[in-house]
Parts: structure tokens; sequence; C-alpha cells
């Protein structure tokens, strides 16, 4: 299926991508003419047969047939026989003016292009049913996205995944979740299958009005929103663990998260996970620290190497699930220090606020990235959406 190219002629040159420009107008011109065919051999004089739609949109694509419908009308502005609903229809798809959006302008008979797109957009709504500006929370645009469901521009859905239950997409965190700060990405999950990703603000339509939800999408909300209140009342419990010390008496121990200060690649301060275990009684004292700092910030999140040397115990606390052991370590003199990936639920249980503090550091250092790549992609010329 060919690649549609959303932008304008002009857009196109001053990004260098004419001849995606040029591609695209071309399958949209054979659309179009498709689109011409089969009203033709499908009309009667008086109805249009069923079954026209699939076809189409198979060969063509939801997105292209949208596309060339919508453009349709839109180059119609005054006609009367374009139904109120299928113009309105067609003013919410963003097509950029352009003196060449005419030549895949379908130049059938106006009613009955009308009949098919009114039959197109109920196709959408029983097969596609796609989520539009409709069903979002008036004005949520300018809202904070951090722990909302959301509704993702379906023209960013792959052709495989054209889908409403894919625009579902629950926002957990990232500068672009704020308006007012310049990084741009939220970081979050599908709702349909938890499949973890990010995408940038102006991606988004809205926050999702749950009263307009599907019933699944309802429940797999209240799922989402259950366990971050467990979570959160976990976070205000304190958390022990058991071990075995090394003279084989079980010992009960209090971690809590505190916060190293280290160097990043440029000489900036940043935060490093330091790992305390305090004995559990009427005065706790520190017992050991578990984590090691080598004053340098470690570029995978949620890692820290392990003090094996002050902490012979600590492979015991792998066996409690807190966190997973991966093949680097550091050498230090005689010493070797392995590196742990923890759980991000652990991190926030025992140190919800310093976490927090941990985790905002790598979400600019994030989106700091991305908008060196964003300046990148703006000098060498930017992609159109597939």
């Amino acid at each position: 299926m060919s690649f549609l190219y959303l932008y304008s002629l002009d857009q196109a040159r001053r990004e260098d991508e004419v001849m995606l420009w040029r591609d695209s107008l071309r399958e949209n011109i054979r659309c179009k003419e498709a689109i011409e065919k089969a009203l033709s051999e499908n009309f009667d004089g008086m109805h249009l047969k069923d079954g026209i739609i699939p076809p189409l949109a198979e060969e063509y694509g939801i997105d292209r047939l949208t596309w060339v419908l919508a453009n349709t009308v839109k180059e119609h502005p005054g006609d009367g026989r374009f139904r109120h609903e299928n113009k309105e229809w067609a003013g919410t798809i963003p097509i950029p003016k352009d003196s060449h959006n005419y030549e895949f302008s379908v130049g059938s008979h106006p009613e009955i292009v009308n009949g098919l797109i009114s039959d197109y957009r109920k196709y959408l709504a029983e097969v596609v049913r796609p989520f539009g500006a409709k069903d979002c929370i008036p004005g949520s645009t300018h809202a904070r996205y951090e722990n909302k469901l959301l509704i993702l521009d379906p023209f960013l859905l792959n052709e495989d995944y054209k889908h409403g239950d894919y625009q579902l997409f629950y926002a957990r965190s990232g500068n672009g979740c704020d308006k007012s700060k310049i990084g741009r990405k939220v970081f979050g999950e599908f709702l349909k299958d938890g499949e973890k990703t990010s995408f940038y603000r102006s991606d988004f339509l809205g926050i999702a009005d749950e009263s307009k939800l599907p019933e699944w999408a309802r429940d797999r909300l209240v799922e989402i929103q259950n366990a971050e209140k467990k979570e959160t009342n976990m976070g205000n419990s304190p958390r022990t663990i058991t071990i075995t010390d090394p003279l084989g008496n079980e010992l009960q121990l209090r971690p809590h998260l505190e916060l190293y200060s280290v160097k990043g690649i440029m000489g900036q301060e940043k935060h490093g996970l330091a790992i305390v275990l305090d004995t559990v009684s009427e005065e706790p004292e520190q017992y050991a620290v578990l984590t090691k700092s080598f004053g340098e910030f470690i570029g995978m999140k949620d890692c820290a190497y392990i003090d094996r040397n002050n902490c012979p115990f600590a492979d015991q606390l792998l066996d409690l699930g807190i966190a997973e052991s991966t093949p680097m370590e550091r050498q230090s003199g005689f010493c070797s220090y392995p590196l742990w990936h923890f759980r991000e639920k652990f991190l926030r249980e025992i140190g919800p606020e310093n976490y927090a503090a941990y985790a905002e550091g790598y979400r600019q250092m994030s989106d700091e990235q991305d908008e060196e790549s964003f300046s990148d992609d703006e000098d060498e010329g930017m992609g159109g959406l597939s």
C-alpha cells in the first residue's frame, strides 16, 4: 500500500520531499479513478449496490480513501447536494489547501458521491469504529495528560491497526503531558494490549470522555486506576524485607531510597539511586547501603551497581522479585559490582518523592534528546506519516 503524504506541495518543497508528494498525488488520483469506476459499475440509476467500499478500502487503505472522499466534498463547498453531516465529517480531515487538490476530487455526480460517503461513514462506524474529537472532553487539549486516557489521531495508526480500539492510549509520564513545558513526548501504553511506547503531545485529539468508551475500555481503565491506587497506598506503608545474615540469623530490614549526586557526560548534575537498608526497631539504624556509586551517571533507568562486598546477602534480594540482574558489572580493585535493574514499583514504594525527582531527570534527558532529534529532522527534512 502506497505512502500517503499529508502536507502541501509548498511544504514538500521546503522539506525537499517533492518526490514523496508527487507519488502520493498519483496514488490519490488512482484512488479517485477507482471510485469513479466503482460508482459507474454499481449504480443502476436509482440505487447504489452494496459491497463497494471494502475492496476500495483494501486496495487503497482507510487513510487514502478518507482523504480522497473528504477532499471531494471540500472542493465543492457551495454544493448543496452534499449533506450537512458529510460536510461536517469532511471538515474534520486536515487536508492542506493546494492548487492540485482538484486532481483527486471524484468527478461522479455529487448525489451519488454523497450517498457513497454516507455509506462509507457507516462503514467506519461499524467496522473501523474510529474515535474523533467529539469523543474527547471539550477543551482537554490544554489539560495535563498524566494518568489520563487519551485519543490518538487515527492517521498515525498503521493500516493493520486502523481501528478505534488502538486509538486509546493511557498516558503515564513525559514533559509532553504538561503543555507549558518545552518537551513534547508523552509516555504510556495502548489500552488494548498494554504495549508501551511514546508519542508527541500534538499526536492526540484530547482526553477521552469516559461516557463514550466501549465497555471493555471502561473496565480496563478501572483496572489501571485501581492498580495505581494500590501502588500509592503501598507507598504509604513501610516495606520490610527479611534476609539471612552471614551468621545464619534472620534479620528484618527496611529499605528506603535516597539519591546520589553524580555527573552526566557533559558534567551536569544528575541523580543516582542509593538504596539504604535500616534495621526495624523503635530506633532504626542504618545497616548497610545496598548500592555503590562511582560518581558517574548510569544511562539505563532504574539501574544501580550492587555492593556485594559490604552486602554479601545481596543475591537473596533477587529472590524477592525487587530487581533483576543484568550481564553488566563494574570492576574496582579486587571487587566486582554487578548492575541490577530494579522494579519501578519497588522504587516508588520505598521513596516516592525521591523516585519522582530521579524519574523527572530521565524524562528531561529523554525530551532533550527528542528536541535534538527533532532539530536534526528539521534540518534534514521531515518525512511524512505512514
